[in-house]
């Protein structure tokens, strides 16, 4: 009667496919081969790269065109009151002694300034401009001022060169307004 009375262990089942193979998938046979070998594929990204940067150029590009816009005023229609007719260095307006000053293009060494003559043609307004001389075609500016030009249309500018006279050699003057080349000059101190 003891032996009646001790637990039975449930029996454990095995499990099987009815036909008696195991439950796991079949393997999946390989991946066919690429038609295009690999040195042939575009990726998504480059493709995506590529056409963010043509997007970004042509944002720049549009950026630093000129604005076309009827309403804002170009620099040309700015600078429409000055028309420069001459510009000459001159004799220092002492020496002159007469209405018209002579032109003078070669100055003795130890000049300590330069007299230039800027005719505008009788502007009606005194329109500010920039002068630049240079000791040379691609030098930087020695002097770089701004002056306004007389009504009269007649103006004598007096550039002096800042630490001293002006050393030997060939000098340039450009005139400017707003960016545009308005007239220029040159001469030279031996």
């Amino acid at each position: 009667m003891a032996a009646a009375m001790e637990p039975i262990a449930p029996p454990q089942v095995e499990r099987s496919s009815p036909s008696g193979t195991a439950a796991s998938p079949p393997p999946l046979p390989p991946a066919p081969p690429s038609l295009y070998p690999p040195e042939r594929r575009f990726p998504t990204a480059i493709i995506g790269s590529s056409l963010l940067a043509l997007l970004v150029i042509v944002v720049v590009v549009l950026r630093l065109l000129p604005n076309a816009s009827p309403s804002a005023p170009s620099p040309a229609a700015q600078t429409d009151q000055i028309a420069l007719t001459a510009v000459r260095p001159v004799a220092p307006p002492a020496a002159a002694g007469g209405a018209v000053l002579p032109t003078q293009v070669s100055f003795a060494p130890g000049t300590t300034s330069v007299d230039i003559e800027v005719s505008s043609g009788g502007a009606t307004v005194q329109a500010p401009v920039t002068v630049s001389v240079s000791a040379g075609p691609s030098a930087p500016p020695i002097i770089d001022a701004t002056y306004l030009l007389n009504p009269s249309g007649e103006t004598v500018i007096t550039l002096t060169p800042p630490g001293g006279p002006f050393a030997a050699g060939d000098y340039s003057v450009a005139i400017t307004a707003n960016g545009l080349r308005l007239g220029a000059t040159a001469f030279d101190v031996r």
